[in-house]
């Protein structure tokens, strides 16, 4: 495996990781910056750490392929699908987001989207 894309894989793994904790223990915040709400319900902040917990198994499955020479482009693909499901949410709420935070959330899923599916083929 190439030493370049592997280095990729792993920032994108602990990238994910690393959103996922804040989506995890500052859920309002991060739905604050994510859907620019004010004042998240409960709901809102759920469904957040929801998706936080995600992408920490995402990421920690994906570091843990790497380190231990593992499935990793079973890993990029499922969080490449993940990806694409967070790029599918925001293009249906598209309207509803403020300006900048729709193509902001749009261009970050959709290109973690690329970017996962295009290491998983490099590194299958």
């Amino acid at each position: 495996m190439d030493s370049d894309e592997r280095d990729l894989a792993r920032l994108l793994g602990l990238g994910r990781m690393v959103i996922g904790a804040t989506m995890l223990l500052m859920p309002r915040q991060a739905v604050k910056r994510y859907m620019g709400e004010e004042e998240p319900s409960w709901t809102a902040a759920m469904a957040m750490r929801g998706l936080g917990a995600r992408d920490i198994a995402l990421g920690t499955g994906l570091m843990v392929a790497l380190e231990e020479d593992g499935d990793v482009a079973r890993w990029l693909e499922a969080g490449a699908v993940s990806d694409a499901g967070d790029f599918l949410a925001t293009l249906s709420n598209f309207r509803e987001l403020p300006s900048l935070r729709r193509f902001l959330w749009l261009l970050t899923a959709g290109s973690a989207t690329y970017l996962g599916l295009k290491l998983a083929g490099a590194l299958d």
